[in-house]
């Protein structure tokens, strides 16, 4: 057992954001010890890493439901930025996640996410 500091953020979803001086998230197992800690029941909590050293901000988040690290995540980001506004009054952030970097602008009270959009696929819907 080991006191871990961290700052909880509800940006939609929550997220325990644990920031750090270089990008290392902890394994897979300690993630989801803190994910399903008692503090965060009964619905649990994403985990999400922050460097927050450097102009671009590294971070990830070990999501509940997938019970792993996820390429990106927009509400993780936004919990980073907001974690970043109140420690360093930081108004933009630019986020990178391990699957394409972000950029969160903080508002008065909200909050702007912003990034790059590729379409994947195209289908049509046959209802009926």
């Amino acid at each position: 057992d080991r006191d871990i500091f961290g700052y909880f953020v509800d940006s939609g979803v929550p997220h325990f954001v644990i920031v750090q001086e270089s990008y290392r998230p902890y394994a897979e197992a300690v993630s989801l010890a803190i994910q399903k800690h008692q503090t965060f029941a009964p619905d649990a909590t994403n985990v999400t890493f922050l460097e927050a050293s450097g102009e671009v901000k590294r971070t990830v988040s070990f999501e509940r439901g997938v019970e792993d690290y996820t390429k990106a995540c927009g509400t993780g980001a936004m919990a980073c930025a907001f974690v970043l506004h109140h420690i360093q009054n930081d108004k933009v952030t630019e986020v990178q996640a391990p699957g394409g970097r972000l950029r969160v602008k903080v508002l008065e009270n909200s909050a702007v996410l912003s990034g790059p959009a590729n379409q994947l696929c195209e289908g049509i819907l046959f209802l009926g």
